[in-house]
């Protein structure tokens, strides 16, 4: 259901992309980042593909750096 990740630098700002998104009515859910896929904090986003263009725009506009990645890669 969720093949795309966002990932964070730091537990932080997973937390402000979690607050920034309650309101916006996607479809998401926080989870541990797969193994084969290094990350800092540790913990990621998951959404829809469909989701994570309007998702990502939401964080650029608010100055969250983030990488999105597909969990099949």
């Amino acid at each position: 259901m969720f093949s795309t990740i966002f990932l964070f630098n730091s537990l932080s700002e997973l937390v402000e992309a979690e607050n920034l998104f309650l309101g916006e009515g996607n479809t998401y859910q926080i989870e541990p980042v797969p193994s084969h896929i290094a990350s800092e904090c540790g913990m990621c986003i998951a959404t829809k593909e469909e989701d994570a263009d309007i998702m990502s725009a939401l964080l650029t506009g608010q100055g969250i750096e983030h990488c999105v990645v597909s969990k099949g890669n």
